[in-house]
Parts: structure tokens; C-alpha cells; sequence
């Protein structure tokens, strides 16, 4: 007798193993722990039925929904522990993305810190190409694990300086809004084996992604502060009435420190069902 949890959504498996193993005469008994086996494997499982990398979003705000003050300044919204988790959740994926603003403001490294790991593929949206030539996500050590997408063509002098930089940067279209595709971005990932993906912001990358309706999982880390007129975690998603907004599912909601994790996802059954 054979019991498993839930058949590989690889269409080259197609429940092949199980029926080989039903024509030899063994019993196969699937659906034992279903949901916890498939939360174990939610990346490979989107990855398998969506041909684009899992996404999650992970947002870190005020109370009130403020990611940064109106001045800017961010660092220090949420805690030490809850930076150690942001830390262990980069090692667990293959990439992190983050916007130009984001680059631009805080120069962040996209590294794994306070515990060991992996460090993850560092993709930058950076649609005119203005990254700074300083920034650590094209100066540092792990240069090579640096991807920039970008709307600026190939031809462009910018785009060839940081070419011969060996900077590896994607050029890909716009939407009709104005903004880089990112249903190209994620086609282009998953042809790089990028199966997972963790968007770390900022307001603007965050709210494209939602209003696009392209994330699996989010999870915000709320400190218990107000910061009033500030930097909002989500911007405008053209919603109307409360029947077009985005509906969280599963939703669980830790506390780290006299802060709230909490985390949902967008739609449950595609990982489940």
C-alpha cells in the first residue's frame, strides 16, 4: 500500500507513478495531510500549474499603512526579530525583487544576514535605467547574481555601459499605464529556473503587482507605531466598490515582538486544489 499527500502537478509526471503502481496491483491512497503537504510545496506547486515563479509579497509598514516617512526615512520600521525573518524568507527563495525607488533611497545590499543562507538572485525594475553606478546591487561581490529589467532598448548608451559592466539587464515592454509588463518580467524569470519570488517594495512595486492580481502569498509586518502623512504601502488599485477588492484567504497572523505578521494568500485553492 501506497499513501501520499498529493500527485506531482508536473504535467511530465501526469500521475504516472500512481498508475503504474495501481497496474501492478498496490493500493494508492492519496490525499493524507493534502493541505500541509501542498503548503510545504506551494513554490513548486504554482511554478508547475502557472509556468511563472510563486510570488510573494512582503511588506513592512506603520499601522496606519505608511512604508516611509514623507521624507523618506524607513529603516527601523520593523524590529530586530522580524528583520531576522525577512532574512530567513530571502534565504528560502531563488530571487528578491525591489524597484529603482527603493535602490535609489535606501541602496540595500538584498543579501541574506543575521543567520546562514542562501543569498537570492537581486532583480531591480529600473524602466529608464537610473540605477547610480555605486549602488551595492551592481558593485558588490555577488554582481553576477544581479538581473536589471528595464524598458530602455538595447542600443542606448546606458544600457551598453552597464553591458560591459557584466551586468546582466532584460529589456522588456511596457503596459498601457505606463509601467514595466510584469507578466514579461515573470516570463523571462521562470525561463532563468527562477521559481520563486519575494517583492520587498517599495509602494509602487507593491501596488502593480496587486492590482495585477500576479502574487500568491503576502505578508505584512505592522509595527505599532503611526506615522500619519507618509509613504503608503499600496497606492490606488482602481477599486470601486467592495466587491472588486482583493480578498485575502488563510490568513494567519503571528506577533513577533509587539509586532503583527500577518499572512494570507490570494487565492488558496490554486495551490490546494
Amino acid at each position: 500500500r501506497v499513501v501520499l499527500a498529493t500527485p506531482d502537478p508536473n504535467p511530465y509526471v501526469n500521475g504516472k507513478g500512481i498508475l503504474i503502481l495501481k497496474k501492478h496491483g498496490i493500493q494508492v491512497d492519496v490525499g493524507l495531510l493534502k493541505k500541509e503537504a501542498s503548503l510545504l510545496n506551494e513554490k513548486y506547486i504554482i511554478f508547475m500549474r502557472t509556468g511563472r515563479p510563486f510570488i510573494h509579497l512582503k511588506i513592512a509598514q506603520s499601522l496606519d499603512g505608511r512604508i516611509a516617512t514623507q521624507e523618506g526615512q524607513s529603516r527601523w520600521i520593523t524590529n530586530e526579530n522580524a528583520l531576522k525573518t525577512v532574512h530567513r524568507l530571502r534565504s528560502e527563495y531563488d530571487a528578491v525583487l525591489v524597484g529603482i525607488k527603493t535602490v535609489i533611497k535606501d541602496n540595500p545590499s538584498l543579501t541574506v544576514r543575521h543567520l546562514a543562507g542562501r543569498n537570492p538572485f537581486r532583480i531591480i525594475l529600473d524602466d529608464k535605467l537610473v540605477i547610480p553606478e555605486n549602488a551595492r546591487v551592481i558593485s558588490d561581490k555577488g554582481i553576477n547574481r544581479t538581473i536589471i529589467f528595464t524598458t530602455v532598448e538595447e542600443n542606448d548608451p546606458g544600457f551598453a555601459r552597464l553591458s560591459r559592466r557584466g551586468i546582466r539587464l532584460i529589456q522588456v515592454g511596457r503596459t498601457e499605464s505606463g509601467y514595466i509588463n510584469l507578466p514579461e518580467v515573470m516570463a523571462h524569470l521562470a525561463t532563468l529556473n527562477i521559481t520563486s519570488l519575494l517583492v520587498e517594495g517599495g509602494g509602487e512595486v507593491f501596488t502593480s503587482f496587486i492590482k495585477s492580481r500576479l502574487f500568491d502569498k503576502i505578508t505584512f509586518f505592522i509595527a505599532p507605531m503611526m506615522i500619519g502623512t507618509g509613504i503608503q504601502s499600496i497606492g490606488d488599485l482602481n477599486i470601486t466598490s467592495l466587491e472588486e477588492a482583493t480578498r485575502l484567504q488563510d490568513v494567519q497572523i503571528d506577533i513577533i515582538d509587539n509586532q503583527a505578521v500577518i499572512t494570507g494568500y490570494q487565492n488558496f485553492e490554486s495551490i490546494t486544489g
